[in-house]
């Protein structure tokens, strides 16, 4: 859909297009299947284009973490998969916080 819609590389335009119609919050989504392809070992930059044009136009994210899918080593249904979802959850919470001085 990222392609489809080419937000990752308008995200500045998008962002600030919401916030010339007065609108100060908007849903975007992680991609975590690119973010973590291996166990643990995150690589957010995939979501550097959002996060910095949602900050330069004052839009609030309300960011989806499960929208795209999930590692393809991980199965949904196994019982390691809440905790691999709760490291995941936390370490974006942690770069959101290194980008932008507070949590998500």
């Amino acid at each position: 859909m990222i392609d489809a819609t080419a937000h990752d590389r308008f995200a500045v335009e998008d962002y600030q297009r919401l916030a010339e119609f007065g609108i100060r919050s908007a849903r975007d989504g992680l991609r975590w299947h690119l973010i973590e392809t291996e166990p643990e070992k995150y690589d957010f930059s995939t979501l550097d284009a959002q996060l910095q044009a949602a900050e330069a136009a004052g839009i609030q994210v309300i960011w989806d973490l499960f929208h795209y899918g999930y590692p393809d080593d991980l199965d949904i249904f196994s019982a390691g998969f809440r905790e691999r979802f709760s490291s995941y959850a936390a370490g974006f919470a942690a770069y959101h916080r290194s980008i932008t001085g507070r949590p998500p």
